[in-house]
């Protein structure tokens, strides 16, 4: 886990810059957000100027119980040490490390072409992600009672597609006789050629992403190892706010963990985790804007930030997932359309039609009420044609108040009051999830099962949609929840 560098103080031993050997002492300091510095204890003129100019170093040094290989370090700050006999000034020099490796060995590889053979991830509250409990069939009286070791087994899901493999493995401590039973989640993902740690770091994102839709909240990796053969480096550098727990876990003081936890949307869910893995990568190359946006709404929930930009951004979200949508369903007939208009030569009418060629026409106002009736379609039987009738005038209202935030028009007032604003971002953030979800795989029956747990939406979607969600309407049971609800491990 990242938690044992946070506030690390370290004396340590400065052996190479770059491709130079050296013998440096030094400290390297590790704080809360784990940015990595490494400072220089009594540099001379000369080293010191070469390391206050670069802005890609390479530094390498030994502690008590590693040796530490640091990327991209940049200058960060320069103290007078001392003076020699001779009138030479020493320094103390400070760097930030980019990117840093911890192991026993040294790392020989460059940082665009890393040789690693696997990456091991874990994330906050990766158990609730993935959704398998190794001890869900485990009789405790009998382990117990039994005389000989019980064999406990971990349990794996293989993804092909992408060389991902999602582990949970079972841990056992005894203390006085009294056994404690815990266990932890990971995701490997095998490398078959050599990589860029830009490149990795970008697919730790994706990965990311795609559990932050499922949580509905930011999370970030707890752990990265690189493993090449049986030598593992334990990576910092893809993070700089660690977060170990989730914050639905304490915002909610009226339902406990176990309640709450059924909110989450797991890989067990799933019925074939490689199509989703698979229909996820397509669906991010595609919009990666729209995942971008999607995070920094997320940011704002977490650290409580709530303007006008938060109703704007999710109005983005709706506006560029719907959008492609759209363009995509009517490509053939459109193109067919655009191709006849572009054979008129008079040039008038010809610089009309390629603006037009070039612009379809659709509106926000159009992906606003399609958007709308797609959610909606996951949680009530309606047809379109109700869907646009009974929510005239909340869809309306939506338009104007976005066409007057986004153009800044201050001759109108806005029609929707900052709590009814606030109540349909909200909505329409859980919309987007919900439809990306049902996209890359997870059923309407499990989406509508885990958002009844959410007190907030369901009260929302009822306030401004009238749909009251009731848990009777689906049997959906996920044996993860029951098995942590009604055993010894909560």
């Amino acid at each position: 886990m990242n938690q044992k560098f946070i506030d690390l103080y370290e004396p340590c031993k400065i052996f190479k810059i770059n491709e130079s050997n050296c013998e440096y002492n030094g400290i390297i300091e590790i704080n809360k957000n784990l940015i990595v510095t490494i400072k220089f204890l009594g540099v001379e003129s000369e080293i010191s100027k070469q390391l206050m100019k670069s802005t890609n170093q390479t530094v390498m040094l030994r502690t008590k119980n590693k040796i530490v290989t640091a990327f991209e370090c940049i200058f960060r700050s320069a103290k007078h040490s001392s003076f020699a006999s001779d009138n030479s000034v020493y320094q103390d020099i400070t760097l930030e490390a980019t990117h840093t490796f911890f192991s026993e060995t040294i790392l020989n590889s460059d940082i665009s072409n890393l040789s690693f053979t696997s990456m091991h991830l874990q994330f906050t509250e990766g158990n609730d992600i993935f959704g398998f409990n190794p001890f869900e069939n485990l009789d405790l009286i009998k382990f117990q009672m039994a005389n000989f070791p019980i064999e406990l087994i971990p349990i794996h899901h293989n993804v092909e597609y992408d060389n991902l493999l999602f582990s949970t493995y079972p841990l056992t401590s005894t203390k006085d006789g009294v056994y404690s039973f815990s266990f932890k989640s990971s995701l490997q993902f095998s490398l078959n050629n050599n990589n860029s740690i830009k490149a990795l770091n970008n697919y730790i994102r994706k990965i990311i992403n795609l559990f932050e839709l499922m949580v509905g909240e930011l999370i970030t990796t707890t752990s990265v190892i690189f493993m090449d053969n049986q030598q593992h480096y334990e990576y910092l550098g893809n993070i700089n706010y660690p977060k170990y727990e989730l914050n639905l876990y304490n915002q909610d003081s009226f339902h406990d963990k176990i309640y709450i936890r059924r909110r989450i949307f797991k890989i067990s869910d799933l019925q074939n985790l490689g199509d989703t893995v698979k229909t996820f990568n397509e669906l991010y190359s595609e919009k990666k804007i729209i995942f971008d946006i999607y995070e920094q709404i997320l940011l704002d929930f977490d650290v409580n930030i709530v303007t006008p930009n938060r109703f704007i951004k999710v109005m983005q979200l709706v506006e560029g997932y719907q959008r492609s949508i759209i363009n995509s369903s009517n490509a053939d007939s459109q193109k067919k359309k655009d191709e006849i208009l572009l054979t008129i030569t008079d040039d008038d009418t010809k610089h009309f039609n390629t603006n037009h060629c070039n612009n379809h026409g659709v509106t926000f106002l159009k992906c606003l009420k399609e958007f709308t009736y797609d959610a909606l379609l996951i949680f009530e039987s309606i047809s379109k044609t109700s869907v646009f009738k009974k929510y005239d005038s909340i869809l309306m209202s939506i338009k104007t108040q976005r066409d007057i935030l986004t153009h800044a028009n201050t001759t109108e007032s806005v029609p929707l009051s900052d709590r009814k604003m606030y109540q349909i971002s909200y909505c329409y953030l859980y919309f987007f999830r919900c439809l990306v979800l049902k996209k890359i795989g997870f059923t309407e029956e499990v989406i509508y099962t885990r958002m009844c747990y959410n007190a907030t939406f369901s009260f929302y979607l009822e306030n401004i949609f009238d749909i009251k969600m009731e848990f009777s309407k689906y049997n959906y049971k996920s044996s993860y929840d029951d098995s942590l609800t009604n055993s010894f491990m909560k």
